[in-house]
């Protein structure tokens, strides 16, 4: 079950709280913590829209491989700056949803949709002081 919002047994209140069950690889975990439970915690603490640091943005890809899978797939980047000053996404080379030393070499990831292997795709950062 990756999340649900149960009764708190106080018998004097009715709020609800979420619960979360997070993938055992520290990836996989990271990417799921940004794309759904930060998101759904901001909305828990009274949030009106979703907080600009859960929302992705769109950058190009500076080495694109390639890679396609016929799932959504997370990978990993790292920011860099080109000629002009503009960010882009740098793969880097992971050993898959384990290889956390790859996400301490990340920025964040980019999300690729299925059978896509475009060089513009939306990319989520780290929140600050992960």
């Amino acid at each position: 079950m990756l999340g649900a919002l149960v009764r708190r047994p106080a018998p004097h209140t009715a709020e609800t709280l979420p619960i979360f069950g997070l993938p055992g690889n520290p990836v996989s975990a990271l990417v799921t913590c940004v794309r759904i439970v930060l998101p759904v915690l901001a909305a828990c603490a009274g949030a009106k829209r979703t907080p600009p640091e859960c929302l992705p943005r769109l950058i190009e890809v500076r080495n694109p491989d390639g890679r396609t899978l016929d799932l959504w797939w997370h990978r990993l980047v790292r920011l860099v700056v080109d000629a002009n000053g503009l960010p882009q996404a740098e793969l880097i080379d992971g050993r898959g949803s384990g290889d956390i030393v790859a996400a301490g070499m990340s920025d964040g990831f980019v999300e690729v949709p299925p059978g896509f292997s475009n060089a513009i795709l939306p990319y989520y950062t780290w929140p600050a002081g992960a």
